[in-house]
């Protein structure tokens, strides 16, 4: 090797440019990255999905109103409330981040399940 070429890889600039070099090539690329990060949301959805459709199904199956008469006696958010007490984090964190609109727990979207 040339003596410049050796005096140039002992320099902290190349080490760094080289291990910089290094960490891209080794990289995902985004729209793997991306990609990733979209099935993860998807599964998770589809888990908190399931926990509101098991309370539905399971007011169906044993004939009780999904609504009382008042919003806070439905027998809907207390199976609700009883998953979470018995452990469901998943659903507990996205009840508390989601966004109002976006709850899923709507009387129109019971009717729909």
């Amino acid at each position: 090797m040339h003596e410049d070429c050796r005096k140039y890889v002992t320099i902290n600039f190349h080490k760094t440019s080289a291990a910089a070099a290094k960490a891209f090539l080794e990289n995902l690329p985004v729209e793997v990255q991306l990609q990733s990060f979209h099935q993860k949301t998807i599964e998770e959805n589809k888990q908190i999905l399931a926990s509101i459709i098991s309370c539905i199904v399971f007011c169906g199956t044993h004939d009780l109103a999904v609504r009382g008469k008042e919003a806070d006696k439905e027998v809907f958010f207390d199976l609700m409330n009883l998953r979470i007490e018995s452990g469901d984090i998943k659903l507990k964190s996205y009840l508390e981040k989601c966004h109002k609109n976006a709850v899923y727990t709507s009387p129109k979207i019971q009717n729909d399940i």
